[in-house]
């Protein structure tokens, strides 16, 4: 069984980075990858959502524990530094978790954390090719496939701040498709964006104008994913995917963190400067799996030909399953993953196919 952590988050971003996890023996499937996702064969259709792999040699770690299917971390078209340490810190048990509430954090590790980045990214320079090295190991092992996430950044000084926003998620994912990207993920789920812009998943013409100045970049062939927040109204969850859909979306992929007021119970800060972050893991089930039963009766009751990749909240390998079973065509762990290296190996969709 494997030890090391995904990602050590008593380490800084940079210390990450540079020292990526390495799982020997690495997980070795046998037999044909016969389960199809977005003109992909897998073997099992789970794997790891945006987030813990930050690089090629991260990408190659969660292959070889045993991830079909993995999504390299978010990336941009310009460089942008991590937010200062600490960037993950344990929520307290007992803390109602829901959409723009409060929580508190504690120091001793528990299954819900909360999370803030910022989103950082190396320049084009350098995560084209990492891109190229990370797709390269994930064909070399058969049955695996790779997403790669992207987000527009704003200029604050354009005269039409919207369309280069628009404008600038395109190019990022025209990037990652030469940088040879099978699959591409838009991140319109973190608030990190634009703060006056508000949740991108939430805004249905604005969701609209970046599918399709992205579909207009990347060509009709590509499989495209958008990564959604928590939905609160039905109303905008209807009114967003068919806007997403009518752009030429393959599909969605649901949920990210749920965005709250996070601080100690004497009051302090846990994340220096930042009042409310995403909080995920265990904690963020019941609005995980409430996302995906509404996404995927509004996929049946309309009739979308739309690919569903559930997230969020799944810490063991049996609550893949459960997702699958709920509809979902492929699902992901994030915290999960980082904090339980064996979360595939363990899982029943495996039993059998472990060499």
């Amino acid at each position: 069984m494997f030890t090391a952590l995904l990602y050590d988050t008593k380490r800084t971003y940079t210390e990450n980075f540079e020292n990526p996890p390495v799982y020997h023996p690495k997980v070795r499937l046998k037999g044909n990858p016969r389960v199809q996702i977005f003109g992909h064969n897998v073997h099992a259709p789970v794997g790891i959502a945006a987030g813990p792999l930050l690089n090629a040699e991260f990408i190659k770690a969660a292959v070889d524990m045993g991830a079909n299917v993995v999504t390299y971390k978010t990336v941009r078209t310009g460089y942008r530094e991590c937010l200062p340490y600490p960037n993950c810190v344990y929520i307290k048990p007992g803390s109602e978790i829901t959409p723009d509430g409060a929580a508190f954090a504690q120091d001793e590790k528990t299954d819900t954390i909360t999370n803030s980045f910022g989103m950082p990214s190396s320049g084009p320079d350098v995560w084209m090719p990492d891109v190229e090295r990370a797709q390269r190991y994930v064909d070399e092992n058969t049955g695996r496939v790779m997403i790669v996430s992207v987000v527009g950044t704003p200029d604050d000084q354009a005269d039409d701040q919207i369309g280069h926003l628009a404008n600038d998620y395109a190019r990022c994912a025209a990037l990652a498709k030469d940088a040879g990207a099978r699959a591409i993920e838009l991140n319109l789920s973190c608030p990190n964006v634009r703060k006056d812009l508000g949740a991108i998943y939430t805004d249905k013409d604005l969701t609209a104008r970046i599918v399709s100045a992205t579909r207009k970049e990347i060509g009709k062939q590509i499989p495209l994913f958008i990564k959604v927040g928590f939905w609160e109204k039905s109303k905008v969850m209807r009114e967003v995917t068919a806007a997403a859909v009518k752009s030429g979306v393959t599909g969605i992929v649901g949920i990210n963190t749920i965005s709250m007021k996070v601080s100690y119970p004497d009051g302090t800060l846990p994340l220096p400067g930042r009042e409310t972050s995403g909080v995920c893991g265990k904690g963020i089930e019941w609005h995980a799996v409430k996302w995906l039963n509404s996404i995927t009766d509004l996929r049946r009751e309309v009739g979308y030909d739309l690919v569903i990749g559930a997230s969020g909240g799944i810490m063991e390998g049996y609550e893949f399953e459960d997702r699958l079973y709920r509809g979902a065509d492929f699902a992901l762990a994030t915290t999960g993953a980082m904090l339980n290296p064996n979360i595939f190996v363990k899982s029943e969709l495996f039993k059998g196919k472990i060499k």
